[in-house]
């Protein structure tokens, strides 16, 4: 009878134990996106600088801008300012640097500059929206902090201290510091813009 009673107790126990499930992986995120592009006029973007519809640069959607890793309360120190992509529309391509965001584009939209725009479609007025363009990161350090920068010019950081003669990289430029500085975003519209004199570029 004891046996009995000891057979029934285990096959309770496992009669109770919940179903083994395996752990599911986590999707990478993808390095190229598809959305739709359009021009705009810009001015002071969300990353401090101010740039004309004569600059290569672009705005993606504030939904992404907002996720992307690292961002803060502070759109201007956002990891993702200065950052070069590569847009593609039917075989033509441009490469732009992120300097702004856009709050009514879908997650995976992009507005780009009149001349940006025009490295893809020759009469983006006529065209108008462009559809099925597809982009993607194609560097590590636009204006994050990473180490290698560009022409062995280690890229800007919000915590970085120069004093005057260093240089440092930030969207797809290189600036030398006129004097002690920390913070200042060069090219911005407040103390980085006088902070900051703008040496080359880098490509």
């Amino acid at each position: 009878m004891f046996a009995n009673l000891l057979s029934l107790l285990v096959l309770g126990f496992f009669a109770f134990q919940p179903a083994f499930t395996a752990p599911t992986s986590t999707a990478l995120v993808p390095r190229a996106f598809t959305g739709e592009a359009t021009y705009y006029d810009p001015g002071l973007g969300a990353c401090g600088i101010v740039n004309t519809s004569s600059d290569l640069i672009v705005a993606v959607s504030l939904t992404y801008f907002n996720k992307y890793p690292g961002a803060g309360t502070n759109p201007n120190l956002n990891p993702i300012c200065g950052k070069k992509i590569r847009v593609t529309y039917e075989g033509r391509t441009v490469d732009v640097a992120v300097e702004d965001n856009c709050p009514t584009c879908a997650e995976y939209d992009l507005d780009l500059t009149m001349t940006a725009i025009k490295y893809l479609v020759d009469d983006p007025v006529f065209v108008g929206r462009l559809k099925g363009v597809t982009w993607e990161f194609i560097d590590t350090d636009g204006g994050d902090g990473g180490n290698t920068g560009c022409g062995g010019v280690a890229a800007w950081t919000a915590t970085s201290v120069y004093t005057a003669g260093q240089k440092a990289y930030y969207g797809g430029y290189i600036w030398t510091a006129k004097w002690w500085t920390q913070g200042d975003i060069p090219g911005s519209s407040n103390a980085g813009a006088t902070v900051w004199t703008q040496t080359s570029t880098c490509s």
